[in-house]
This record gives structure tokens, C-alpha cells and sequence, in this order.
């Protein structure tokens, strides 16, 4: 539980749906068992301990090629403890096969892995709060893992409070985000007791104060992230994954759970209206570019933009429409129609991405179109879009690959992990299928 200023917010009572409106699958008949069907092989190919070996090799290798991250045991991204929060799903949706031992077999690795050097850092997707948000996925309600949790809960408060310092000083523009800064840490806590989560989203809240330059622009030299040598006079970032989006959403979230702090409406209305100002458009209608330049202007006409989770109308739409719902805005909740109206638009006129993954794929534009199908009435386009989307992930699935799934068609990479490989095709699958709600995707800031 969390308390805060004499509220509590119980965390198995705040991710469950409003009374009366249980999760439905949005598959029937032989299309919901394929998609159940392929998703326990995929799960079983990658709780193989020999075939997840050979995976990460081939992950590691391609990661070295890229100058990404490597596999690391401690990451929700790319790592044991993703696998473990994919356990867990997979123990609710289907309770006494197995997947509880397997997940408890993934945390124990991930929890050793922060204890050994170097330090890990704070992140939910990289870092200390993912650790810690997988033992709470784990823990039935709080019934077990309550001393490692508090471990991690001690270990996490100091890095915590030296996130909400980065808020305030000069490269704030980079702390912020939802997988690796305030934004994600922040998202774990809102389930969790102690007295940090109020200074995040005070840090968080003063990120939409007026300011000549918006306090939450990545600057120049802060970054050397493939926007930051796009753009190196700085940007506006208008993703949910690094941008004003997802603080959009994280505000919104902590206020629908009754969790406040001085401004934190008003900064929820400011974001939202910054955010509609750079709205442009494409030829299906509403959208957003993945960023804006400090010293340039947003074009009225885009190209046909990326449609996921991470960048796109997707994710902002997902923002828009809890912030809308969180302060009760009728143009933000008008706007997100808007947006998603237009978005459903493009993605039943064109497969919207290469990659079946969850972080720029078909899995989490699937996560997306669920959740609204699930706050909208049963058999509105929202939910028959998203029974068109898991078909066409049920359609990439290659039974000849190592895992069944991988970050991009066609190209022999193999990638286990929940961000960018088959665990989150299996979550998303499932949520598509069964009538077990995926509070999970707290992780994305979808709920």
C-alpha cells in the first residue's frame, strides 16, 4: 500500500478495472486458441534453459554489432527479470502449470544479478525498479517476496531522491522517461509504500512550468541518442517512451489512484495542450513526429508516421485519453478520440510495422488498441481493430525461428526479452485471449 497524505492506495485495488467491467478477451472461438496455443509454445521455447541460452548468444552478438545494451539478468528490457514478469502473467492466466517455479527461477537470477558490481542504476527497464516491479508482479498481492521487496524498496529510495535532484538540474531533459528515468521509477511506486514517490512527481510536475525553453527539451550535449545528432540544437521529444508523453500519462495515472501532489493537475492539463500543439498530421489524419526541433517548427503535413507504442498516435493517444479521463478535460479526452479514430485508420489500411516486437511492433500497438477496446463498449471499432492487429501477429509467427518471434521479419535476430523480443508477443497475445487482465503494462504507462 501507499500512503499519501492520509490516503492509501492499495496496489492490487488500483490496477484492477472499475467495478462492473471485468477484462475480455477480444479472440473467440479457434482464433483465440491459436493465440493461445502459439503463445504458451513461444513461452515453453523460451523457458527452455538450452534454446533461451542459444537466443541471448545470438541477442549478445547483434548487441555488440549495435552498440546496444547486452543481455543482462537485472533488466526488464533485455533480461531475467522481464522473463520473470512474463512468468507471472503466464501464472495468472493459467495457475498451477508451472510458470510460477519458472518465474521464481528468473527473479531469484535477476535479484543476484543487482547485488553484484557494477551498480545498477534506478531504471524500470534497466535497472532496480524493474527488479523490484518483477517481484511485485510475482508476489500474489503482497503474499510473498515481502523481505526481498523491501531489500530492493531500501535499495531503490537513495537513487530515488537522486532522480528527483537530475529533475531540477541541468540534464533534466534526460531523466525523465519512462524507461530509464523518474517516469518508471515513479510508475513502480505508485504501488509501493515510503515517501519518495511525492518528490518524483513534484520533480515531474515542475517539468510544465512555463519556461522560454520547456523545462522538458533535451539541450544540446546532453544526449547522443540518434535524435540528439538529428537534432543537436535540442528537442522536444513526443514519444510516450522518452517524451513529454509518458510524464503525460505517469501525472495522469498517480491522480486517477488518488495519488496528488500540489500542481499535478494543472501540470497534467499543460502537458496536454503542449502536446496538441505539436500535433501535425499524415495521410490518414492526427499524429505526432518522434520529435520537434528547439530551433525549428513542427511541418503541417508529415510523411506516414511510425504507428507504435514508443513513438506515434498510439502511445500519445494512450496519454491523451488518461490524462482527459484524470482531470475530466473534454478536449483532451476529444483529442485522444481523435487520435485514435484517425490512428485505427492507418492501421487497418496498411500492416503498421515490420517488427511484431512491443516497444515499436505490432505487439504493443495491440496493447494499445486493447486497453481502449476495454474502456469503450464491446464490439466498437476499437476492439475490432485490435482483433485485426492479433491476427496479423499470429501471421508473423515463424515456428522455424529459434524463439517463433523476433524484433524484425525476415532477419535472423533473436531477441527473448519483453521490450523488444517474443516475451512481450506472448503478453500481448495473451491479454488478447484470455479474460486475465494485464495489469502488467504499468510497465508501458497504459494503465
Amino acid at each position: 500500500m501507499c500512503a499519501m497524505d492520509g490516503r492509501v492506495v492499495d496496489w492490487a485495488y488500483a490496477t484492477r478495472v472499475r467495478p462492473g467491467r471485468r477484462w475480455r478477451p477480444v479472440l473467440d472461438g479457434a482464433r483465440r486458441r491459436d493465440a493461445i496455443d502459439v503463445a504458451l509454445e513461444v513461452a515453453g521455447r523460451i523457458a527452455q534453459p538450452a534454446r533461451l541460452a542459444a537466443a541471448v548468444a545470438r541477442y549478445n552478438s547483434h548487441a555488440r554489432e549495435r552498440g546496444v545494451a547486452p543481455w543482462q539478468a537485472h533488466a526488464i528490457a533485455h533480461g531475467d527479470a522481464g522473463l520473470a514478469v512474463m512468468c507471472a502473467y503466464l501464472d495468472a492466466c493459467f495457475p498451477g502449470a508451472g510458470w510460477d517455479r519458472r518465474g521464481h527461477e528468473f527473479l531469484a537470477s535477476a535479484a543476484h544479478a543487482v547485488e553484484q558490481p557494477p551498480a545498477v542504476p534506478p531504471s524500470l527497464f534497466g535497472g532496480m525498479a524493474g527488479v523490484a516491479f518483477a517481484g511485485m508482479t510475482l508476489s500474489r498481492g503482497g503474499t510473498r517476496y515481502s523481505r526481498l521487496q523491501a531489500t530492493l524498496d531500501e535499495a531503490l529510495t537513495p537513487m530515488a531522491r537522486r532522480l528527483v535532484m537530475a529533475l531540477g538540474g541541468p540534464d533534466r531533459g534526460t531523466a525523465f522517461d519512462v524507461i530509464s528515468g523518474a517516469g518508471g521509477v515513479a510508475a513502480y511506486l505508485i504501488g509501493r509504500p515510503g515517501d519518495v514517490l511525492p518528490g518524483l512527481l513534484g520533480g515531474l510536475v515542475a517539468l510544465a512550468e512555463p519556461a522560454t525553453i520547456p523545462r522538458w527539451a533535451t539541450l544540446p550535449t546532453t544526449t547522443d541518442s540518434r535524435l540528439g545528432r538529428e537534432y543537436p540544437q535540442g528537442y522536444l521529444d513526443c514519444g510516450l517512451a522518452h517524451g513529454a508523453p509518458g510524464v503525460l500519462a505517469l501525472l495522469a495515472i498517480a491522480l486517477a489512484h488518488g495519488i496528488e501532489v500540489p500542481g499535478q493537475a494543472e501540470a497534467v492539463r499543460r502537458f496536454g495542450s503542449s502536446i496538441l500543439g505539436y500535433a501535425t498530421s499524415d495521410v490518414y489524419g492526427m499524429t505526432w513526429p518522434q520529435a520537434v526541433p528547439l530551433d525549428g517548427e513542427v511541418p503541417p503535413v508529415a510523411p506516414i508516421s511510425r504507428s507504435a507504442w514508443c513513438y506515434g498516435s498510439p502511445g500519445v493517444a494512450r496519454a491523451l485519453h488518461l490524462a482527459g479521463e484524470a482531470v475530466d478535460d473534454t478536449d483532451l479526452r476529444n483529442a485522444a478520440a481523435t487520435a485514435l479514430h484517425d490512428f485505427l485508420r492507418r492501421v487497418n489500411a496498411a500492416q503498421p510495422a515490420d517488427s511484431s516486437t512491443f516497444c515499436h511492433g505490432l505487439a504493443g500497438v495491440l496493447q494499445v488498441v486493447l486497453r481502449f477496446a476495454h474502456d469503450a463498449q464491446a464490439g466498437g471499432p476499437a476492439e475490432s481493430t485490435a482483433s485485426a492487429v492479433a491476427d496479423l501477429l499470429l501471421a508473423q509467427y515463424s515456428p522455424g525461428r529459434l524463439l517463433g518471434y523476433g524484433p524484425l521479419s525476415g532477419q535472423d535476430i533473436e531477441d527473448p526479452g519483453l521490450l523488444d523480443g517474443a516475451a512481450g508477443v506472448v503478453m500481448t497475445l495473451l491479454a488478447a485471449a484470455t479474460d486475465t487482465e494485464p495489469t502488467w503494462d504499468r510497465l508501458f504507462l497504459l494503465s
